[in-house]
């Protein structure tokens, strides 16, 4: 009887000790990791259009964006920084990597940053969680007139569905390498 005390006490402390992330749905343990790590891989893709295979990939690494962007067999990639408060872009032209100074860069503003969303403006539908409408305008800009969000998990991965009614069809982010995503930056010549 004594073990099965000591035993049921090491795992009572165990869920204490671990936040109780055991009891957390997978969606709210992706959420918790993005907004507590730096680094995440996101990529955006419309579904079941004439664009299927348009394909947006976003990396964050602490202060390093990278963007690659292909459409019809162009490819287009820039990368952002933060070096000593002021902000650079690196874009490739014609094979050679320059470096300028820019305007601070937002992802919020031109992308959906993930790392904004927190779990309780979620509520659970069948399978998958839909964000209430409240927060629309908390991590989209005003430009974009969205219908639904879906939140839900595969594997590895936090799926979010968008549903934009200016171009009527869905939009999937998926998420992942959250906090092992690295970039390197391009040498300048």
């Amino acid at each position: 009887m004594k073990k099965f005390i000591s035993i049921f006490l090491m795992f009572v402390l165990f869920i204490t000790i671990s936040g109780c992330d055991l009891l957390k749905s997978k969606e709210e343990r992706f959420l918790n990791k993005l907004n507590e790590g730096e680094s995440f891989t996101m990529t955006m893709s419309p579904k079941n259009s004439e664009y299927e295979n348009e394909e947006i990939i976003i990396k964050v690494d602490n202060d390093k964006t990278y963007l690659y962007f292909d459409e019809d067999d162009s490819v287009f990639e820039i990368y952002y920084t933060k070096e000593d408060d002021k902000y650079y872009l690196y874009t490739d032209l014609f094979g050679s990597w320059i470096k300028e100074e820019i305007e601070e860069f937002d992802l919020s503003e031109e992308f959906l940053d993930p790392a904004m969303l927190e779990f309780d403006w979620f509520e659970k539908e069948d399978d998958k969680y839909i964000l209430n409408e409240e927060y629309y305008e908390d991590i989209f800009t005003e430009t974009v007139n969205l219908e639904k969000i879906e939140i839900e998990s595969k594997d590895d991965s936090l799926i979010i569905n968008i549903y934009v009614v200016d171009e009527d069809e869905w939009v999937q982010v998926i998420i992942n390498k959250i906090g092992e995503t690295k970039i390197e930056l391009p040498e300048v010549e």
